[in-house]
């Protein structure tokens, strides 16, 4: 495997002149009828991979719900890219200050939630080992790649067996990408057990050249005690890889939601399950903002998944 080393996070400086509202979703699922989860604003396309249900057995808390994922029992791998997943339901748009729908008031996306990962080593149907994406997205489509990943079904030899469940962390300007990182965020994960994902994204207006993005997401995983077991900074995808391979529109969308896309995709299996779900939009119009990003940290390749 090759490994690029193009730079490194020079340095992010925030002063916040005045606080401002913000436009946030809280989702504990508790008060949700037992079955679809397709319920208050949360839903699964008719292509998408994934069936949802929602139950009491396995939750968070030692009262409550949570949503099961479950992949859909019928072979859908032939749709491949146009799979859509779980969405969820949506707040305001956050992006650049110009966006293909329309002028976006927030330019930062918060998002947490916690996940357990599968009941036990499930089938995977993707030779990397794939099992889920949890992406943050726009109401149509992802808008950014971090997936779940079994490295001892890995048949790339990115991963093995010793790395255990993968949280990872892709970022791609565009479909043949040199610069594209795949980067984990952490390692030796078990399955059947709680993680806590935040995502910290702050929108930035353009590119940045041809050679990187230059919107900036943070992504960490944190264990059941809440220690952090990994971080990784990297971006959302620009407008390069969208135009290229038919994720929306090019240039600049904003992004609402999240989105959990199945990489499982006939076997009826577990594939996890969500709970305490947070997510804010934030406005900044109020603030200056001084970024100096060179590159994303250590870029490693594999076969496009």
């Amino acid at each position: 495997m090759n490994i690029y080393k193009i730079g490194a996070l020079l340095g992010l400086a925030t002063i916040s002149v005045a606080a401002q509202a913000v436009s946030t979703l809280s989702e504990n699922f508790d008060s949700w009828n037992d079955g679809s989860g397709n319920q208050n604003g949360w839903a699964a396309y008719g292509n998408s991979a994934i069936n949802t249900n929602v139950q009491s057995v396995v939750r968070r808390g030692p009262n409550g719900k949570a949503v099961e994922l479950r992949s859909h029992p019928t072979d859908q791998s032939g749709l491949q890219g146009v799979i859509n997943g779980y969405h969820s339901a949506f707040v305001d748009y956050a992006g650049e200050s110009t966006i293909s729908q329309g002028t976006a008031a927030y330019d930062r996306l918060n998002v947490s939630f916690w996940y357990r990962t599968p009941d036990n080593n499930a089938l995977t149907t993707t030779s990397w080992g794939g099992i889920l994406e949890l992406n943050p997205s726009f109401d149509t489509n992802r808008y950014g790649w971090v997936g779940l990943i079994d490295g001892a079904k890995d048949t790339t030899g990115f991963y093995n067996a010793g790395d255990g469940l993968v949280f990872e962390l892709d970022t791609i300007l565009n479909l043949n990408d040199t610069n594209a990182s795949y980067d984990p965020i952490a390692k030796n994960l078990s399955y059947a057990t709680w993680y806590r994902l935040q995502y910290n994204i702050q929108f930035v207006d353009g590119i940045n050249g041809d050679e990187s993005p230059n919107d900036i997401m943070t992504v960490s995983v944190f264990d059941e005690s809440n220690m952090l077991l990994g971080s990784v900074t990297g971006s959302t995808w620009e407008s390069g890889f969208r135009g290229a391979y038919a994720f929306g529109n090019p240039g600049p969308h904003g992004v609402n939601g999240m989105d959990f896309r199945a990489r499982v995709f006939n076997n009826d299996a577990n594939l996890g399950y969500i709970d305490d779900f947070y997510m804010e939009a934030v406005p900044e119009p109020m603030t200056m903002t001084v970024l100096a990003l060179a590159a994303l940290v250590a870029k490693r390749k594999r076969k496009q998944k």
